[in-house]
């Protein structure tokens, strides 16, 4: 029997969305062949109730992938709701963290290295 797709969400300011949009291009191959399951804010449906949904989907992520920047840090939202719910996510093992500065995100191998995070490794 397969293995459940990784359920991943990728916190990040809005105003880094390049980064994400090219996090998002290198993991293409693993949500393809249905290893990952992503998920960011751009999937909100219009008229969604935009903040219960996203934290639904944070609180059911396997793996919260952090895209920490300056702007990241400077967002009360990222800061005070998304990195404080991961990490307590993270302390209690109901999901894992995987902080990444958006300046260390260059190749598709440094994202995947990024995705082995304790017992949660994704090979191609």
């Amino acid at each position: 029997m397969a293995n459940p797709a990784i359920r991943v969400f990728y916190s990040y300011s809005r105003q880094d969305r390049e980064m994400c949009d090219r996090l998002d291009e290198h993991l293409s191959h693993l949500r393809r062949s249905g290893k990952i399951v992503p998920w960011c804010d751009l999937q909100l449906e219009p008229g969604s109730e935009w903040e219960k949904t996203l934290l639904e989907k944070l609180e059911t992520a396997d793996i919260i992938l952090l895209l920490v920047s300056a702007r990241f840090l400077a967002s009360d939202y990222c800061s005070n709701t998304e990195l404080r719910r991961a990490i307590d996510r993270h302390n209690s093992r109901t999901g894992k963290i995987s902080p990444r500065t958006t300046a260390s995100i260059r190749t598709t191998t440094d994202i995947e290295s990024t995705i082995c995070l304790n017992s949660i490794c994704i090979s191609a």
